[in-house]
């Protein structure tokens, strides 16, 4: 079973850890880190399984529950690692946002990831069925068709435009 480690509101080390799916005292906090990754064009999104507990067969960015002793940024690059086959390394991966929301009782940190190039893609059995390179725009419509897991949609409201600032402005095309 995954360990992640607890936080307090204030995103402090509770020094309790938790096991996924069990349930939580009032005020503590799980982790979870995503990855917006760019090939400088387009964005990498990858469907949940549809065995996932929770919101399968939804479209999302890479990311998942930070394990106890990692870092939110090594958190990451393994959940990227083990659902897709792309290893950031280290330092690659620039933080973008960390936000608590409190109906989940969690803090959400979002990281972008430029590469040169696509990487190819190696989906996890159980985690991911399928990905695309998609456009802000075409993000735009799934996030429309109701077709984006909740909290990454609620990421994607607050993070598109400082993603396409971050990148430039340009350097992601909206119509390719």
């Amino acid at each position: 079973m995954e360990l992640g480690a607890l936080y307090d509101k204030e995103k402090r080390l509770t020094g309790r850890v938790h096991g996924r799916g069990e349930p939580r005292e009032p005020g503590e906090y799980v982790l979870g880190a995503g990855a917006w990754v760019t090939d400088g064009e387009r964005l990498l999104v990858t469907l949940r399984s549809p065995e996932k507990n929770s919101w399968p067969g939804y479209w999302e960015n890479p990311g998942g529950m930070v394990r106890a002793g990692e870092t939110s940024e090594e958190g990451c690059r393994r959940e990227l690692l083990e659902e897709t086959g792309i290893q950031a390394p280290p330092g690659a991966l620039r933080l973008l946002e960390s936000r608590r929301d409190d109906r989940f009782c969690a803090f959400f940190d979002s990281y972008l990831l430029r590469l040169p190039e696509r990487p190819a893609v190696r989906l996890q059995t159980g985690e991911t069925a399928d990905y695309r390179w998609l456009t802000p725009a075409e993000v735009d419509g799934l996030c429309a068709a109701g077709r984006v897991a909740g909290p990454i949609r609620e990421d994607w409201a607050l993070l598109r435009e400082k993603l396409i600032a971050e990148l430039g402005g340009g350097i992601i095309k909206e119509n390719k």
